[in-house]
């Protein structure tokens, strides 16, 4: 007559609310790495533009007849290059980038080469 009560399987409550809790403080851990990699990103992206513009104007300068020192501001990069002269024959031509970061800090990627004149 009477049925025998079976257990039900499954999660309780508190079950839920604990694994619910690990999984926070599991995301939460991982939002500093988030930052420290959007951080490096952010450096890497402006480092390689900084590069690709020091490169554009050392061709620039390689492919001149008359070089001279100066500077130009590009986006939120500076942009200066520099003619040395080594001996009659050789200068030294020299470009630099610099940016400020979102932290005020400095940056620079420097070019240097060397070009034969007749």
């Amino acid at each position: 007559m009477f049925k025998k009560l079976r257990k039900k399987e499954g999660f309780s409550l508190i079950e839920v609310m604990v694994s619910l809790l690990v999984f926070s403080i599991g995301m939460l851990m991982l939002v500093p790495m988030m930052v420290l990699s959007i951080q490096g990103n952010d450096y890497a992206s402006k480092s390689t533009y900084a590069i690709q513009l020091a490169q554009a104007k050392m061709e620039e300068l390689k492919n001149r007849n008359v070089i001279y020192s100066s500077q130009d501001v590009v986006g939120l990069m500076t942009r200066s290059w520099a003619v040395e002269n080594e001996s009659s024959s050789l200068k030294k031509l020299t470009v630099s980038v610099t940016w400020v970061d979102q932290d005020n800090k400095p940056h620079q990627v420097e070019i240097i080469t060397y070009k034969s004149v007749a």
